[in-house]
């Protein structure tokens, strides 16, 4: 088994007193056996993790270390411990095949290095029997908050046989870590954006902090028809069957992001419906006569919302996003970066081919690319292009966009904790300028018709 690392270390990273301060009650000789860090995103979790294995292995290098985290996060990890020179490797099928062939009645886990696994792979009946007959030196979890099921009963397996574990969570989810492991012998490392310094003792909290822009727009006459459709659809799809909603919502949110996404949305909606149709056919019912007229009625409004999605030619919220990007470039000021996030797919390229029609260059970023393309556009935009078109979930891979100077949520987040997760990427350790918030507002749909995030709580959690 070939571990991984780089030859050239690295000791540019520093830690920051808080993290310092974690690493000390880590490696002090009273410390518990179990230690949960709690802290806001974007204040340094991740690398006070990376640092804990790699000083672990220096000071012991016969140590035996296991490290649980997303998916996404695995090769975020692997990257930063290659920095300092960690032995490393990330396990996968693969490469847990290729341990087992080359234990021959040895450990199939070596001491001496890190070993990365994602949460969904750990709790696998194989691999989590394997993990569970180990013993480890420490157990680091990433995201713990997002143990539950048969990954919180996996590490529940391994936990015996662990010397150490280190519990990482992010403050905002709120999650009883009991829930996962009863153990009351443990101690709780709370980190709060208004409390840690940086280097100078400055505090994080008094960095630039970022700022609101609301870009306001109203529909046109053909966009105003096309939701009224909509809102006919989705009040027939309620009435059916005691008020099941079929999707509802997710159309109300397409429609909300662009045509494209709506047009895909409804696409795939039209397909469900037509197996539900399909179904009440074989069903003997004595409203035989009544549920052809429901799905009739449903048939007849979704020809309509799709044929106003083909004769809508107008786009209020796309205008108001070009000019918006108009502005920003035509300031006399500092290189600007900006970063647009957009729930769905179909409107990232469709985003993408607007902006190549008006002569600008971007780069993009989404889950379906793979880890070297998605490098590759991060480092493009970061060295020469202005602007990155990225989908929301993307931003749960462990991102540091700190040199973003304007940010624009083509979407609303749908949530509080979704927003502050956002927010972490980029108003983060590092930042040098305020970071420019900017929301397309719709001022012909009301709050109450609107499913995402208010303006209002974004503006109070912008200013917090």
């Amino acid at each position: 088994m070939i571990l991984e690392g780089k030859e050239n270390k690295d000791f540019s990273m520093t830690l920051l007193p808080h993290q310092n301060a974690f690493l000390d009650t880590f490696f002090s000789p009273s410390s518990k056996r179990i230690i949960e860090l709690e802290g806001n995103v974007g204040i340094g979790k991740s690398t006070a993790l990376v640092f804990l294995a790699a000083r672990l292995l220096n000071e012991r290098s016969s140590s035996r270390i296991l490290l649980l985290a997303p998916k996404a996060l695995c090769p975020y990890f692997r990257e930063m411990m290659g920095r300092l020179n960690t032995p490393v490797v990330i396990v996968d099928r693969y490469r847990f095949r290729e341990m087992l062939d080359s234990a021959k009645g040895v450990e199939i886990w070596p001491q001496g290095a890190v070993f990365i696994l994602s949460l969904d792979f750990a709790k696998l009946p194989d691999i989590r029997d394997s993990l569970a007959e180990t013993t480890w030196d420490v157990v680091i979890v990433d995201e713990a908050h997002h143990m539950s099921g048969t990954k919180a009963e996996a590490l529940r397996m391994i936990e015996p046989r662990a010397k150490k574990i280190v519990l990482a969570i992010a403050t905002s989810q709120g999650f009883d870590t009991s829930k996962i492991l009863p153990e009351n012998d443990k101690v709780i490392i709370k980190w709060s954006r208004e409390q840690v310094v940086d280097h100078n003792g400055k505090p994080f909290n008094v960095a630039p902090r970022p700022i609101l822009h609301e870009i306001d727009f109203r529909l046109s006459a053909g966009e105003l028809n096309l939701r009224e459709n909509m809102d006919s659809l989705c009040k027939t799809l309620e009435s059916y069957e005691g008020n099941q909603k079929f999707g509802a919502k997710s159309l109300y949110l397409s429609l909300e992001s662009s045509p494209a996404a709506h047009e895909a949305a409804l696409e795939k909606f039209t397909v469900k419906l037509e197996e539900l149709g399909k179904l009440d056919a074989y069903m003997e019912s004595t409203d035989i006569d009544k549920r052809k007229d429901f799905w009739q009625k449903i048939g007849e409004i979704s020809s309509r919302v799709l044929q106003g999605i083909d004769t809508t030619l107008e786009d209020s919220k796309l205008n108001a996003f070009i000019k918006l990007l108009i502005d920003i470039y035509r300031g006399k000021t500092p290189e600007r970066k900006v970063c647009v996030l957009t729930q769905y797919l179909a409107t990232l390229y469709y985003l993408a081919a607007d902006l190549g029609d008006h002569g600008m260059a971007c780069q993009l970023l989404h889950g379906g690319m793979s880890l070297e393309d998605r490098l590759r556009s991060l480092s493009n935009f970061l060295a020469t292009e202005k602007i990155l078109v990225a989908t929301t979930s993307i931003l749960s891979e462990g991102l540091d966009l700190n040199q973003v100077t304007d940010l624009i949520l083509y979407d609303m987040p749908n949530s509080k904790d979704e927003f502050r997760q956002i927010l972490g990427r980029f108003d983060r350790f590092g930042r040098e300028c305020n970071l420019n918030i900017h929301v397309l507002t719709c001022s012909t749909i009301s709050a109450e018709d609107s499913l995402a995030l208010p303006i209002a709580t974004l503006r109070e959690l912008v200013s917090l």
